[in-house]
């Protein structure tokens, strides 16, 4: 739990960092909508998918679905007037949970 903490820790303290080194390579449009309830669903149905197929245990799911349920809210909070900055910061907060879910998988294998 600890590990994962600081691993939070430093994903939400290099966001803003690479945010600023990407400058003008930013490459998607502020136009676009913003949809994270979208892919939020597909990584809580991969989360119930590794339970049900028994890839991950059921205290991993619970985490999982807090740390996803814990991104949703935030993502509510901020609305859909946020900067490019802060949506980069969402988007590396949904990738991180994806990964944690894939690496919940592969870790459970026999």
């Amino acid at each position: 739990m600890r590990g994962y903490a600081w691993g939070m820790l430093g994903l939400l303290m290099a966001a803003p960092v690479s945010a600023q080194i990407a400058g003008s390579y930013h490459t998607r449009p502020s136009q676009l909508p913003f949809r994270p309830d979208y892919e939020l669903g597909q990584i809580r149905q991969s989360i119930d998918d590794g339970r049900d197929n028994g890839q991950l245990s059921r205290r991993q799911a619970k985490r999982l679905r807090r740390d996803a349920g814990a991104v949703a809210a935030a993502e509510a909070r901020a609305g859909d007037r946020i900067s490019d900055a802060e949506r980069e910061q969402f988007e590396a907060r949904r990738e991180y949970l994806r990964g944690q879910v894939a690496a919940g998988k592969i870790r459970q294998r026999p």
